[in-house]
């Protein structure tokens, strides 16, 4: 099976473009920027693991995929979680496919950081995506934005000033990632991804007693990837 022409697209150039039935398909905005990638008739989205059977008479499709989110690691005793990093965006044009069942592989999304201890604990790495040769990974794992630190006075027996909020998760191109944990406003735990491949936010640190350390939230789960098959 052929794959020609796969463009880079980097997440600088996405116009904040989420799969939410109200704005337009990613897929879209990427076919628009190439004057050969007109007149398409079809799309089949698939958001789990699934089949995919050309239609009669169509012998090449165009792919848009994502790989899976990573989750977000756990806030720790001083230090909060980082975000989860997003899944790869890959694009291909023109794919030979034949009259045949194909497999098509959707990646899962991260697993959280189990909070709990005083050590930060990382997130699960997002799977891979694939169909037809071709492949989209899966973003890893403190690939968002970082944790912030805790402030502690600096004293025989120290009493923290505030303590550290999580990292947001790594936005995809599908829209953003979780939020970061902030046990300031009672939600510790860093936010679950709710955009196709984008990672986890980190969790906060955890309740602190002077002296006495405090296990930090837990991450946030990554949002599995998606993969969109035109003709």
């Amino acid at each position: 099976m052929g794959v020609s022409n796969i463009p880079a697209v980097t997440l600088s150039e996405n116009p904040a473009l989420d799969y939410n039935g109200t704005r337009p398909f990613a897929a879209d905005w990427i076919r628009a920027r190439f004057a050969d990638d007109k007149s398409l008739s079809g799309r089949q989205v698939f958001t789990a693991n699934g089949i995919f059977k050309p239609p009669a008479g169509i012998n090449h499709v165009f792919v848009t995929m994502i790989g899976g989110g990573a989750g977000g690691s756990s806030g720790g005793n001083s230090l909060a979680g980082s975000g989860g990093g997003a899944g790869a965006l890959v694009y291909a044009r023109k794919i030979d496919v034949a009259q045949a069942e194909h497999n098509v592989i959707v990646g899962a999304g991260g697993s959280i950081g189990a909070g709990g201890t005083n050590t930060s604990n990382n997130g699960g790495a997002g799977g891979t995506s694939s169909f037809a040769g071709i492949s989209a990974t899966g973003g890893t794992a403190n690939g968002g934005s970082a944790g912030t630190k805790a402030i502690i006075e600096d004293k025989t027996i120290p009493t923290r000033l505030s303590e550290g909020i999580g990292g947001k998760g790594a936005a995809s191109f599908m829209g953003e990632g979780g939020s970061g944990g902030n046990v300031n406003v009672s939600a510790p735990s860093g936010g679950n991804a709710q955009n196709y491949g984008a990672g986890g936010g980190g969790g906060a640190t955890g309740v602190y007693t002077a002296g006495i350390g405090g296990g930090g939230g837990n991450g946030g789960a990554g949002k599995s990837g998606i993969v969109i098959i035109e003709w």
